[in-house]
C-alpha cells in the first residue's frame, strides 16, 4: 500500500513547475533543495559519472535553476546552488505535493488522520539510520503536520469534525 499512495502523492503531472527536467536533474535540484554541493558529493550520492554531474548541472545552469558559487573556505572549490528561481519553483512544487496530501488526508476523520500520521512518525522513527539525514519521507510528514489543521486529541467518546469543515 505504501508504493501506491507514494506514487500517488508524487507522480509527475503537467502541473510540476519541474515537470521538465529529468529525473536525474530532478534528483539534483531535490539535493541542492537542501544547501550548496560539491558536484563530487551529488556524484556518489547519485551513483552518477562525474561528466553526467557535469552535463546535468550544464543544462540546470543554462535554464537559471542552479548557480555555481565559490566555496568561502577553499576559492578553488566550486558549489552548486539552487537560484533564486530554484528555489522557487522547488516551493511550488512542494506547495503542489502538500495540497495533494492535504486533499488524499481529508477524506478521512479526524481521529484516522491523526493515526496515520502518529503511525508514519512510528515507521520512520523505526528505520532510523536507513533514511540517512535528509529525509524526504520525513520531511513530507512534518510538513503535513504543519499545513494540516489542529488534530484535537482523540478521545472515543467525543464526536470529531471533519477537518474540510473547519
Amino acid at each position: 500500500m505504501l508504493p501506491k499512495v507514494m506514487r500517488f502523492l508524487f507522480r509527475h503531472e503537467v502541473t510540476d513547475p519541474l515537470s521538465h527536467l529529468s529525473v536525474a536533474q530532478l534528483r539534483m535540484v531535490r539535493s541542492l533543495s537542501s544547501g550548496p554541493r560539491i558536484a563530487a558529493d551529488l556524484s556518489q550520492e547519485h551513483s552518477l559519472t562525474p561528466s553526467a554531474i557535469s552535463q546535468a548541472t550544464h543544462r540546470l545552469e543554462k535554464m537559471g535553476l542552479i548557480v555555481r558559487e565559490t566555496d568561502e573556505q577553499d576559492r578553488r572549490v566550486r558549489r552548486l546552488a539552487l537560484s533564486p528561481a530554484g528555489e522557487k519553483l522547488m516551493r511550488e512544487r512542494q506547495e503542489i505535493r502538500v495540497r495533494r496530501a492535504q486533499a488524499a488526508l481529508s477524506q478521512l476523520p479526524d481521529a484516522h488522520r491523526h493515526r496515520l500520521i502518529s503511525t508514519l512518525h512510528e515507521l520512520i522513527e523505526g528505520l532510523g539510520p536507513a533514511l540517512g539525514p535528509v529525509s524526504e519521507p520525513k520531511s513530507l510528514v512534518a510538513e503535513l503536520e504543519q499545513a494540516m489543521p489542529p488534530i484535537p486529541p482523540f478521545e472515543a467518546t467525543t464526536d470529531l469534525i471533519d477537518a474540510t469543515n473547519r
